[in-house]
């Protein structure tokens, strides 16, 4: 196989996906780990204010605790 040719890689697929979200009337925040490359996704939908960002994960970290 070629290098123009190479298989996207998990990360691609993530980052392609995540992409895709903003086509969506839709807000989120995604924390992904990819364990057989070490790699960590922080991303978010464009547009989200940082206030909406810090509000998403507070709630995620509140839910967990319960």
């Amino acid at each position: 196989m070629t290098e123009e040719q190479k298989q996207p890689t998990t990360k691609d697929a993530c980052l392609a996906l995540f992409a895709k979200m903003n086509d969506f009337n839709v807000k989120c925040v995604n924390i992904v780990y990819i364990p057989e490359t070490g790699d960590l996704i922080l991303n978010h939908t464009a547009g989200m204010l940082r206030h909406e960002i810090v509000g998403l994960m507070e709630a995620v970290r509140d839910e967990t605790k319960k």
